[in-house]
């Protein structure tokens, strides 16, 4: 789905309204659980809700895909929502008779960042064996038309949100122990190495064989 300069897959909608409206829940039930702590504990405990949101049957357990596109996305959809009626730009506000009223457009541009994008933002995927064949069908299905036309697929706009705003530090720690992305561009670049080493060795055979 192409929206403005952005390619995001259809499901990142639901992730921004469904998954959204859970973290916002979420995000007021830890304030009322933790009224005296600070926003920097309650965006921990959020994010943390979200990497349990993303490792159970919303995604890892049911897919064997942990998806860093799904939770920008749920952390986009849950400042929206959290700034529906409230903060200092709010979309609604209530008008002499009560009665809600909107002041402000909302645009989904103003919160879709290259992070969305799972070419630009890679999954992390359960296995060592599930990384070895979504790679092969990359190579298979998707590398020659990769090469033929790069830009179709690193669509960077450079918006992007920091790490630390939708990835729980939890998270980043199990990178280092399971890292298999699914990186289409290096899984596309080192297939392209081979090919070049491959063709090198038989061209060097072949000139051994006609001496």
């Amino acid at each position: 789905l192409r929206i403005g300069p952005y390619l995001v897959g259809v499901d990142k909608i639901g992730h921004f309204i469904g998954q959204g409206s859970y973290y916002l829940n979420e995000y007021i039930k830890l304030g009322r659980l933790h009224p005296k702590q600070t926003r920097a504990f309650l965006h921990d405990r959020l994010l943390k809700y979200g990497h349990q949101l993303e490792t159970n049957h919303l995604g890892e357990a049911g897919t064997g895909v942990y998806s860093y596109a799904d939770l920008a996305a749920n952390h986009q959809g849950f400042r929206f929502l959290r700034s529906l009626v409230s903060g200092t730009k709010p979309y609604l506000k209530r008008d002499a008779s009560g009665r809600f009223q909107v002041v402000r457009k909302f645009r989904f541009l103003d919160y879709i960042t290259d992070d969305w994008d799972e070419v630009l933002n890679p999954s992390r995927l359960r296995t060592d064996t599930f990384l070895k064949k979504a790679s092969q069908n990359i190579v298979s299905d998707v590398c020659s038309d990769f090469h033929l036309a790069p830009t179709l697929f690193l669509n960077a706009t450079n918006k992007r949100l920091k790490r630390s705003d939708y990835v729980w530090s939890g998270a980043m720690r199990e990178e280092e122990e399971t890292p298999n992305f699914l990186d289409i561009q290096k899984i596309c670049s080192n297939h392209a190495q081979a090919k070049v080493q491959e063709h090198a060795v038989f061209e060097s055979d072949r000139a051994i064989q006609q001496l």
